[in-house]
């Protein structure tokens, strides 16, 4: 059985160095390089903004881009203009929530409202402390819900109220991926643990077996499948589905073979004793980013390859796509047929990618 993907490289830039953080603004590329540079790759590739100091966070909202960097100040332009703003602390994550953004500085969370701009200077609001230590992942849930991950464990903030609720004491957070459609995410600790949970649930499930930290994962666009990367493999675990709605949360299977049960209506035989190993790297993984659109992932590794995958469907690759350097970054834009690339020794890649079917 093979699965036809159709995956051309159709632009080659190169930037002043290396972008760690990458990012589709409608049809816009953008990329925020360690030099400070903040910039647009359309038909060619033109800085948008110069930052004091090294990009630590990057974030897009509906037509605004919002870049934080390791001396606290967050900078949004966009086609009306650029605002900045400082914050205390350096920037370690940030957020588009409802018609702004929330920042992490230190241990703090600041709301951004990037309308309120003037004169070239942003106006921040309420700021609060989650009660994580300091803030290592933050990712946006549903509306203006967001999750919060740090130094001690994760707690959910509701931008609307500016509000925190529902702390959980974890091992410190260093990944975060959220299933918009189930209202779930997934936090990956320094441990080898991951951890999933819901709003308003105080009880969580923790997947278990991986070596060491579980740095990168990501939900397949359907919510059907959780992508993990470890070492030079990607794992695929498969929640029960029927332990959604107002249900207790589904059963899923550690690498080991161990049920983690939160129900007792466990209903066919069809899932595997152990999450589903996708292999085709020979070098550490380090990026991951699944496709918006269909039930594609990419996973970029150290000796520069990009493999995609179809999880659930084959455990061999589908598609690949060679670079140069370390692979620090992908991002899918929007529509799923374009993916961007960036490595460690400054080139930027997008490649068409148009999935095929079984045959």
């Amino acid at each position: 059985m093979d699965l036809l993907t159709w995956v051309e490289v159709v632009r080659r830039d190169a930037l002043d160095d290396s972008a760690r953080h990458l990012a589709w603004s409608d049809g816009d590329l953008v990329a925020a390089c360690d030099d400070g540079t903040v910039c647009v790759a359309t038909d060619g590739v033109h800085v948008r903004h110069r930052l004091d100091a090294p990009p630590t966070a990057l974030a897009v909202g509906s037509g605004v881009v919002l870049c934080g960097a390791l001396d606290g100040r967050v900078v949004a332009f966009s086609t009306s203009g650029t605002a900045s703003a400082p914050l205390g602390g350096s920037i370690t994550a940030a957020a588009a929530i409802g018609d702004g953004f929330v920042v992490a500085h230190g241990d703090r969370l600041t709301v951004v409202d990037v309308d309120a701009a003037a004169d070239g200077e942003l106006r921040t609001g309420v700021t609060v402390d989650p009660g994580v230590g300091t803030v290592t992942v933050l990712d946006r849930v549903a509306g203006r819900m967001a999750v919060v991950g740090g130094i001690r464990g994760c707690s959910w903030f509701d931008g609307g109220f500016c509000t925190v609720d529902d702390h959980h004491a974890l091992p410190t957070i260093v990944a975060v991926a959220s299933d918009r459609r189930a209202r779930r995410v997934a936090l990956g600790d320094l441990g080898g643990s991951i951890h999933l949970l819901q709003p308003g649930r105080a009880e969580s499930v923790e997947l278990t077996g991986y070596p060491d930290r579980v740095g990168l994962l990501c939900w397949t666009t359907d919510g059907r499948h959780l992508c993990a990367a470890a070492a030079d493999e990607v794992t695929v675990w498969t929640p029960d589905d029927a332990g959604h709605g107002d249900s207790a949360p589904p059963i899923w299977r550690t690498a080991h073979g161990n049920d983690h049960e939160h129900d007792d209506h466990r209903s066919g035989d069809d899932r595997p004793d152990e999450p589903l190993r996708l292999v085709g790297h020979d070098d550490a993984i380090t990026a991951l980013a699944a496709s918006p659109t269909d039930g594609l992932v990419a996973s970029g590794d150290a000796g520069g390859h990009v493999r995609l995958w179809s999880p659930g469907r084959l455990d061999t690759p589908v598609g690949t796509i060679s670079a140069d350097g370390i692979v620090l970054a992908l991002a899918w834009r929007r529509d799923g047929r374009s993916l961007a690339v960036s490595t460690s020794d400054g080139s930027l890649l997008t490649a068409y990618v148009r999935p095929g079917a079984v045959a």
